[in-house]
């Protein structure tokens, strides 16, 4: 019964619904009370582990880190399980623990995690200051894979030229200093793209910088780095709805530079993978300000036309997959369902 109630609670749980979300957390808890008052270690670790993977689904990640390093100390089966450090380390890395979170990653990988587990780790190594590795695995799976998660391509495509650009490889990321050096006052409009720049050597993933840079290149009409600076934004911001759209009209104009050079397919190709990745990211807020844009430059008959072969690029939003598990006879945790 108890088993029942935990696998209904995975299909009924609603994101940004406290009420229902409490309500299977206190659930949850009274199971590991159970299992505590018990001394079951094997279950006390179950317990944990279903409360991390839900505060983890309520965006609570450091009680959900918390609550899968406790699962471990119990149930030592999750020592060998790959998705055990695949989601601990998914958890850290929303939490900004990148360096650790591309520990598990790699943990992860060394117990039999999928492909998939790869861009992950690559990410994780790209916000902890490690480009060139972070781009070398990126590449690795790109290479090998049928892939449609267009960040990952983005990914690849900027830190390759940011690197060849920048020379830049590795990094001590200074996150706070690259925030605080941002001031147009005390370099004046001249300087303020060489203060940028300088901003980059301190954090190449100032997301602030990306997005200065690119306003400054738009208005010297050199539409490949206004291009690239607000995808870059987009990228480490994911949720800046403004780079994305700056991100997707800077490379129309780059389509329409190139439109008679050997790079018009290039262009075109980069043009789509930031359309359907903004999509990704911010779904319709980022459609309804992009289309705002288009109409005020094109009116509404432009924005027929693009809005057209727009929505006909974007991709199938799919719904987040759940999994269920069982212990099996053998003591290890094997999936029962995906889906």
């Amino acid at each position: 019964m108890e088993f029942i109630t935990i696998t209904s609670t995975l299909f009924e749980a609603i994101p940004g619904n406290e009420e229902r979300s409490s309500k299977i957390e206190e659930f949850l808890k009274r199971c590991l009370e159970k299992y505590l008052a018990l001394g079951c270690d094997p279950l006390i670790g179950i317990s944990y582990y279903n409360l991390g993977n839900h505060y983890r689904s309520r965006k609570l990640f450091q009680k959900s880190i918390r609550h899968y390093l406790k699962a471990r100390r119990y149930q030592k089966a999750y020592v060998n399980q790959a998705y055990y450090f695949q989601e601990l380390g998914g958890s850290l890395f929303s939490y900004e623990k990148y360096h650790f979170a591309a520990m598990m990653y790699k943990m992860a990988l060394d117990r039999g995690a999928s492909s998939s587990v790869k861009p992950l780790f690559a990410d994780a190594l790209m916000f902890s200051g490690k480009y060139q590795q972070a781009l070398d695995i990126f590449s690795e799976y790109l290479n090998s894979e049928t892939v449609e998660h267009d960040e990952w391509h983005l990914k690849r495509i900027c830190l390759d030229q940011i690197i060849k650009s920048t020379g830049i490889k590795e990094q001590t990321r200074h996150k706070e200093e690259a925030l605080a050096a941002i001031d147009i006052t005390k370099a004046g409009e001249d300087g303020f793209v060489k203060l940028l720049e300088s901003t980059i050597e301190m954090d190449m993933l100032c997301g602030l910088a990306w997005f200065n840079l690119g306003v400054a290149y738009s208005k010297a009409a050199n539409h490949e780095n206004a291009t690239l600076s607000f995808t870059m934004c987009g990228l480490v911001q994911t949720g800046d709805i403004g780079a994305w759209v700056n991100a997707a009209l800077s490379s129309v104009n780059l389509v329409m530079a190139k439109f008679h050079s050997l790079d018009k397919e290039i262009s075109i190709n980069l043009a789509f993978l930031i359309l359907r990745a903004g999509y990704f990211f911010n779904k319709d807020l980022f459609l309804s300000k992009l289309y705002e844009k288009i109409q005020n430059v094109c009116g509404s008959e432009g924005l027929a036309m693009y809005s057209n072969m727009i929505e006909q690029a974007l991709p199938d939003m799919q719904s987040e997959e759940r999994v269920i598990r069982l212990v099996g006879e053998d003591g290890m945790v094997k999936d029962l369902f995906k889906g």
